[in-house]
């Protein structure tokens, strides 16, 4: 949970709370929008804000576009993006970097959730084992809302981080 005080920094453009979780970010990078989702975990504020740095890294960066410069361009990369069927959450951030960062093995190889109806590739799940309790897991998910027109549905969060 933020305190008054603390500063998050990122690679991302803005950044906001999910409403009415107090542990799940959205971030929003060019026109593009990634959530990170670790409620029910220990990571702390700067682990979730590096998971979600490395998540964003990995996303292409948008072409700027001043009126038709660049439009064929724009066009074809936005064709390209709407595959989602090629998209996949889990090459956001690989199972070495997500133990390094949470600073502990996870259980089991990132996957895209669980059937029924929870597999997806806008979806990657981590888990860590919870200590003293067995075949129970803490679970990090960054999920990819939006490949394109990200700045319409990160604008439907009411808590923006500065």
């Amino acid at each position: 949970m933020a305190k008054a005080g603390d500063s998050l920094h990122g690679n991302w453009d803005q950044i906001a709370v999910t409403t009415a979780s107090c542990c799940s970010f959205e971030a929003l990078k060019g026109d593009r929008c990634v959530q990170l989702d670790w409620e029910g975990t220990k990571l702390s504020l700067q682990q979730a804000s590096a998971l979600l740095t490395t998540a964003i890294r990995r996303l292409d960066h948008p072409l700027t576009i001043s009126d038709t410069v660049g439009l064929t361009a724009a066009r074809q990369r936005w064709a390209a993006m709407a595959q989602d069927s090629a998209l996949d959450a889990c090459s956001l951030v690989s199972q070495a970097e997500a133990e390094a960062i949470i600073g502990t093995p996870l259980s089991s190889p990132p996957d895209h959730g669980t059937a029924p109806g929870g597999v997806s590739p806008q979806v990657c799940s981590y888990r860590t084992p919870i200590p003293g309790m067995p075949n129970r897991n803490y679970e990090y998910s960054i999920e990819v809302h939006a490949w394109n027109n990200g700045r319409e549905q990160f604008a439907s969060y009411q808590f923006v981080i500065n």
